[in-house]
């Protein structure tokens, strides 16, 4: 009995995390006013109307760093700047689902450094479940665009490789220590990193230096191991 109330009290609190989630991404892509003279409204206008959206959402929580959105999976959720968002909702609740936050080494700027955002694997499809379907090399193939939108900007990466990495392996490490390029030559020697460690990765090598982005999530297989999408900004 005891096991069934447990479980009960589990999926009873992410499916109130989903629903305030749910709400809030309603708030993000609602407001779009119809141009009734051609029944529709230009694909810019709603870009500008979603980002705006975005911004009021942005203004009202100071702990939310970015907004986070990607193509062909349910991933589409606030980033908060601080790691005691593990286990919070965006109220500073506890939740069970917590909410993505950028990795505690990283600083808020974009100037050719790397964004580490952990969400968890959540059994019911929530929060950065969806990335470990990037496994799949179809479905690597067919979404590579993720955007990111801060403050009046939409940021646009693609998806460069997907790695398994163990937290507990030096090595590994690498990936989420070394967070600031100081010239091409670190940008590079990351990249080749990568190179080294990928389950999947694209066969374009990345031009010129830029900004990187990682998301990573819990790999069913152990609890140690983590799924990481590595993402190039596109310039």
């Amino acid at each position: 009995m005891l096991n069934i109330l447990v479980l009960f009290n589990y999926y009873y609190n992410i499916n109130i995390d989903k629903k305030n989630l749910n709400e809030l991404v309603n708030k993000i892509n609602t407001n779009f006013e119809v141009d009734y003279t051609r029944n529709y409204l230009k694909l810019e206008d709603k870009k500008q109307i979603k980002l705006n959206n975005i911004n009021t959402i942005l203004k009202e929580n100071d702990d939310i760093f970015a907004w986070l959105e990607i193509e062909g999976t349910n991933i589409d959720y606030p980033v908060m700047k601080y790691e005691e968002y593990l286990y919070k909702d965006l109220e500073k609740n506890y939740s069970l689902s917590g909410t993505p936050f950028l990795d505690a080494n990283c600083n808020f700027k974009f100037e050719n450094n790397i964004h580490i955002i952990h969400g968890h694997n959540m059994n019911n499809g929530m929060m950065f479940n969806n990335l470990l379907n990037y496994k799949d090399k179809q479905f690597f193939e067919k979404n590579k665009y993720i955007k990111l939108y801060t403050k009046n900007i939409e940021r646009t990466y693609k998806v460069y490789a997907i790695s398994k990495l163990n937290i507990l392996n030096e090595k590994d490490l690498f990936f989420y220590k070394n967070i600031n390029f100081h010239n091409e030559e670190n940008f590079y020697d990351y990249i080749q990193k990568i190179d080294k460690n990928f389950i999947l990765k694209s066969s374009e090598l990345p031009k010129k230096i830029t900004n990187v982005l990682l998301l990573s999530t819990c790999d069913n297989s152990n609890d140690n191991n983590r799924i990481v999408v590595f993402a190039l900004e596109q310039i």
